[in-house]
């Protein structure tokens, strides 16, 4: 019995033992450490998955490095592209002009060789581009009239000939002498008094400046570098004349002039021999005002020949005469114009309007000094040049416009022969 009890315990100790080194839990509830965590055993085929992530992943970052040295290679083709073809559109364009260049040079050259050689042709015209003028006149640039025609006309042709153009206005016979000695000491090349009355003083200052050229219209001087250029105005007055007599209904004109100077005289004495050879006794009354701006002074002088009969007015008064076109107006008889188209001024009155083209004179004037054919001389121009005309209006009747036109015709072919005149008639 004592033996099997024995055996009993030992058994019991052989299992507890045994369960222990099995590290099984015991009701002693006694508890082991937890052990730390162990990555799990990767297997071959995650390593395969993961290889091909990789391989993958650095396939698309290759793919991708190069996409964008494809796109880097395709701006810096780009850029060097537009780089040559900028080059090439430069090398392109100098090239073009070069050639183009070149031809206009052999077609100046041929042009050159083929032209006529001349004197005074545009090259010479060329060469004097620059030069100085300067207009000296009595009375308003615009006075559209005397002066403004003369204006005009002098920036008309410095603008042909590349010359510069300054001017004075208003001047009285005082002024006239030192504004020419002002302007030839700045060195002006060319001086154009417009007007009689700057005749005299033109050669008291041209002797001191030998270098400065001096243009007078309706002058009769000359000097080395003084010349004079004479409009034929008796032969639109004339023509005026003639109109005038045939108008009249009454058989009294009149006619208007400023100061008694040659180149006004000549106007009034045309009106009176144009006026006579179509009616032997018509009255022809004349009257000065002595100034060339009064207007008040012309159109009192209107009115006195109105009030006696007088039903056709000339005048030559410059911007004075705008006077007399108001008298006429306001009377409501015919007036005629002077230096420039005033029909505006009396468009139920104007008959018409002696043209003084001082762009044709002055044109002449200059452009022999462009090409250096300048003389001291005083030169005639009238009808057969264009320095003169007749502007008709609608207020003319169709018998005296035909008149008018036939005399003209006549002047021009040299079949008559307008008179100048210079004596003061009473």
């Amino acid at each position: 019995m004592r033996k099997t009890k024995l055996l009993s315990a030992a058994l019991t100790v052989c299992l507890a033992l045994s369960m222990t080194a099995c590290g099984t839990k015991t009701d002693s509830k006694t508890t082991t450490a937890a052990p730390k965590a162990t990555a799990a055993p990767t297997t071959a085929a995650q390593t395969e998955t993961k290889e091909e992530v990789k391989t993958t992943a650095a396939k698309e970052e290759v793919k991708t490095t190069e996409a964008k040295e494809e796109v880097k290679t395709t701006e810096a083709k780009e850029e060097t592209t537009e780089a040559k073809t900028e080059e090439v559109t430069e090398a392109k364009t100098d090239a073009e002009t070069e050639e183009a260049s070149a031809a206009g040079t052999e077609e100046e050259t041929e042009a050159k060789t083929d032209a006529p050689e001349t004197e005074g042709d545009e090259d010479d015209t060329a060469a004097v581009s620059g030069l100085k003028v300067a207009l000296c006149l009595s009375g308003a640039a615009n006075d559209q009239g005397w002066n403004q025609t003369a204006y005009e006309g002098a920036l008309k042709a410095c603008e042909k000939y590349g010359m510069e153009m300054v001017y004075a206005e208003n001047l009285t016979a005082a002024e006239i002498a030192n504004t020419f000695a002002d302007y030839a000491a700045a060195e002006y090349d060319v001086i154009i008094g417009h007007g009689y009355e700057f005749g005299d003083p033109a050669l008291e200052v041209a002797g001191n400046y030998p270098d400065s050229i001096f243009i007078i219209t309706e002058g009769d001087v000359m000097a080395d570098n003084v010349a004079s250029y004479v409009m034929a105005c008796e032969q639109t007055a004339y023509i005026e004349g003639i109109i005038a007599a045939i108008e009249s209904e009454s058989g009294k004109v009149g006619a208007i002039g400023p100061i008694q100077g040659d180149s006004l005289v000549k106007i009034i004495n045309g009106f009176e021999d144009g006026a006579k050879s179509v009616k032997e006794d018509i009255e022809v009354q004349t009257g000065w005002t002595n100034d060339f701006v009064d207007t008040q002074i012309a159109q009192e002088l209107a009115k006195g020949m109105i009030e006696s009969g007088v039903d056709v007015i000339k005048h030559c008064a410059n911007a004075s005469g705008n006077g007399a076109i108001a008298a006429a107006v306001e009377a409501d008889i015919k007036v005629q114009g002077d230096s420039y188209d005033q029909s505006s001024f009396a468009p139920d009155n104007m008959l018409d309007s002696a043209l003084y083209n001082l762009d044709v004179v002055l044109d002449i004037a200059l452009g022999k000094v462009a090409e250096g054919k300048f003389e001291g001389e005083i030169q005639n121009l009238g009808l057969a040049d264009g320095a003169v005309a007749i502007a008709f209006t609608d207020n003319i009747s169709d018998e005296a416009k035909a008149a008018a036109e036939e005399a003209m015709d006549q002047i021009i072919s040299g079949d008559l022969e307008v008179v100048r005149d210079y004596t003061i008639r009473k």
